[in-house]
């Protein structure tokens, strides 16, 4: 198994999210799998992941499942740079509800895609959305 971070394939936020990791991947490689694809359908029923959720989940090669800010702190401890900061992430006592009211104003504050963005040739592999 590898690393998997479903994403809103719709959200601007999201898909400049996944720019910067695939450009800071230092470490073992992330995978992505929109939320809207069948194969994130799939991950919900194989992960018991409640099919309510809309934001980020981080599926760690050894098949622990994150979500929220806990997610993001997995996913930046995967990258370098300044982005290894995020690890602190759930440990602040407001990440949670900083991360809920971002996941529920994204689509005003960030816009909203009418489809996920194709990826460019050299990074498709790294997309699973069948």
């Amino acid at each position: 198994m590898r690393h998997l971070l479903l994403y809103d394939g719709e959200c601007s936020l999201c898909d400049g999210a996944v720019t910067v990791i695939l450009n800071h991947n230092a470490k073992e490689p992330i995978y992505f799998v929109s939320l809207q694809s069948d194969k994130a359908k799939q991950l919900h029923k194989e992960f018991e992941i409640d099919s309510e959720v809309d934001s980020i989940v981080f599926i760690r090669s050894d098949g622990r499942v994150f979500y929220k800010a806990s997610a993001a702190a997995e996913v930046c401890r995967q990258l370098h740079g300044i982005y290894t900061f995020g690890r602190i992430l759930p440990f602040l006592p407001f990440s949670d509800r900083l991360y809920d009211w971002i996941a529920r104003n994204r689509y005003r504050i960030f816009g909203k895609k009418e489809s996920c963005p194709l990826p460019s040739a050299e990074v498709k592999a790294r997309f699973i959305n069948y």
